[in-house]
């Protein structure tokens, strides 16, 4: 014979915990909508900054870039033919029943702008937000939210455990 153990009262315990979720959802999603502003916003526009090339591989794609069309020279924000308006692309995806926010961008050049590990030294330079700078930030500020949310449905009537 295996032990076994149950525990009473599970199912009363996970029904109180389901209905603080409507308070949890409306955290992931308000803290997802914070990051996407925050990513979104274009840093201060910087006139003659030159462009710093870290590789012969960007030096080489800058070029073919020029040559083909790509990019302007010089590049206005939001109107020269590359622009993909970064800022415009950002979304909030909810997923996993309303318990994740996943924000993303499918601008091509996104990683190069915001990407620590890929940004380019004249974005950099120029204040642009990293994914990475934008969880540093937020990631304590989520757990905060989740916490409050859960302890506020919690006190306030709508459930006690």
């Amino acid at each position: 014979m295996k032990p076994r153990v149950e525990l009473e009262g599970l199912d009363r315990i996970l029904g109180k915990l389901n209905a603080v979720r409507p308070e949890v959802k409306e955290a992931v999603k308000a803290v997802g909508l914070e990051v996407k502003g925050m990513l979104a916003k274009y840093p201060a526009q910087r006139h003659g900054q030159k462009m710093q090339i870290r590789s012969k591989r960007q030096l080489n794609y800058l070029r073919y870039a020029i040559r083909n069309e790509i990019i302007d020279v010089p590049y206005k924000r939001g109107v020269s033919a590359g622009s993909q308006t970064l800022g415009r692309r950002w979304t909030v995806g909810i997923e996993d029943d309303g318990l994740t926010a996943v924000v993303g961008n499918n601008v091509k050049y996104g990683p190069f702008v915001q990407d620590e590990e890929k940004q380019l030294a004249m974005h950099e330079a120029s204040g642009w937000t990293t994914v990475q700078d934008a969880e540093k930030e937020w990631k304590p500020e989520f757990a905060k939210r989740v916490r409050a949310a859960v302890r506020g449905a919690l006190t306030h009537g709508r459930t006690r455990i």
